[in-house]
């Protein structure tokens, strides 16, 4: 959610077996931390280019964040704000940390880091909703299922609504706001809630994050411009999902 501003290194590595946990900072034994990691990770199509890099998560008050400087061994750092087992509340940070690493985040583009954080908090509904579902068989977890999906849904009644047919006037309304403060919660939220049908049922589209920073762009690029710069440096495979997303705005 906030960014120390140090350019990002190049990703590396596999996801699974390089998820690295500081035991200590958290209540819970690792084993489970780890399980709701792995199953956060999980929730999201999985292919080549959505390899994750290793990370290091961690537990501290200076959360929930996501650093651009690396650990001493190269790991991406994710810092998470979590007491005990609310499993919902780490699910919900850790998703949202996590598409931004999946985003390929950088500094620059501020002025339209508002779309990616907003996509963000979009995938840590979606990944709540989708384990209320596969906790089903899961016999640790299968109590918690029920509380991952209040815990959405009472994030979403407190926000405005806005669905795929009003979304185009509300973000013409807000689009100044929206350039000048990325992390506006209210305004991103609203926003995340109308999306997250179209990634609901169209899980795969969630692949097209991949190269949402592949390239930098310039200061001061506009909103079609940021969205022209998406559309050409991804695949074939993902350019319908963007087009898809540009056609509400």
């Amino acid at each position: 959610m906030r960014f120390l501003i140090i350019f990002l290194l190049p990703f590396i590595g596999q996801c699974h077996g390089q998820l690295r946990i500081d035991t200590e900072a958290f209540g819970p034994p690792e084993k489970e931390i780890r399980e709701v990691l792995d199953a956060t990770i999980a929730a999201f199509p999985q292919n080549p280019e959505t390899q994750l890099p290793p990370l290091f998560v961690t537990n501290s008050s200076d959360g929930p964040i996501t650093l651009f400087d690396r650990s001493p061994r190269g790991e991406v750092i994710i810092k998470l704000d979590v007491q005990g087992r609310y499993w919902a509340q780490m699910i919900y940070q850790f998703a949202h940390e996590l598409t931004h690493i999946r985003a390929g985040f950088r500094p620059d583009g501020q002025e339209n880091k508002w779309f990616e954080e907003t996509l963000c908090e979009t995938a840590s509904l979606y990944a709540l909703r989708k384990l209320t579902l596969t906790w089903r068989d899961h016999p640790r977890f299968d109590s918690y299922r029920h509380k991952l999906a209040d815990y959405a849904q009472k994030i979403m009644t407190t926000r405005e609504k806005v669905t795929l047919k009003t979304l185009p006037p509300f973000y013409q309304k807000h689009q100044a706001t929206l350039r000048k403060n990325s992390k506006n919660r209210r305004l991103n939220g609203a926003i995340a809630i109308a999306l997250l049908p179209l990634l609901e049922i169209g899980p795969e589209r969630w692949n097209s994050l991949t190269t949402l920073n592949k390239t930098p762009a310039q200061k001061g690029l506009t909103f079609p411009a940021y969205f022209l710069k998406w559309h050409q440096d991804s695949s074939e495979e993902n350019r319908p999902t963007i087009l898809l997303l540009k056609s509400y705005f």
